[in-house]
């Protein structure tokens, strides 16, 4: 099987791993409230459980998109593989969790709650508390996709893609 193939395979299925690990579990025992509830602050500007068919749509393509995110990492640690396979296990981890954690998250472009712009640019109703729930969420996720992918490309061929 070709190397970029399994690089792809691999990527995907960690970031699924982790996604349905940490985010599912995370958003049913901590940041369900802010969804749904008395005040659910992310209900003004996201679709949430509140609007069942609009809350269908996005759960039927949540799939899809989850494995397209996965994708867009995926291109770009392709395009470094070669330097990527000759560094040591920490040194993979941390590109990998740079890479998705806090270039992909706490510092992408555009306000979302948990990244920079989204401190500066949201309404105080998301209060930084909140911020905070989500980057952790965010930063949690990365690492455990990070540690799973390096631990599994351990003793990954080093060929190039």
């Amino acid at each position: 099987m070709k190397a970029w193939i399994k690089i792809t395979f691999r990527l995907v299925l960690c970031h699924l791993f982790s996604y349905l690990l940490v985010s599912v579990s995370y958003y049913n025992l901590v940041m369900k409230s802010y969804y749904e509830g008395d005040n659910p602050v992310f209900a003004t500007f996201l679709i949430t459980e509140k609007n069942p068919t609009e809350w269908a749509i996005a759960m039927t393509w949540l799939l899809p998109f989850q494995i397209l995110h996965a994708l867009v990492f995926v291109f770009f640690l392709i395009l470094i593989w070669d330097w990527f396979a000759a560094q040591n296990f920490t040194k993979r981890f941390l590109t990998v969790f740079w890479l998705k954690g806090l270039v992909g998250g706490i510092a992408s472009i555009g306000p979302s709650p948990g990244n920079l712009e989204g401190f500066l640019f949201f309404l105080s109703s998301v209060t930084t508390s909140i911020h905070l729930l989500v980057a952790f969420e965010v930063l949690l996720q990365s690492a455990l996709t990070a540690f799973v992918f390096v631990f599994w490309t351990k003793n990954f061929k080093t060929d190039s893609p």
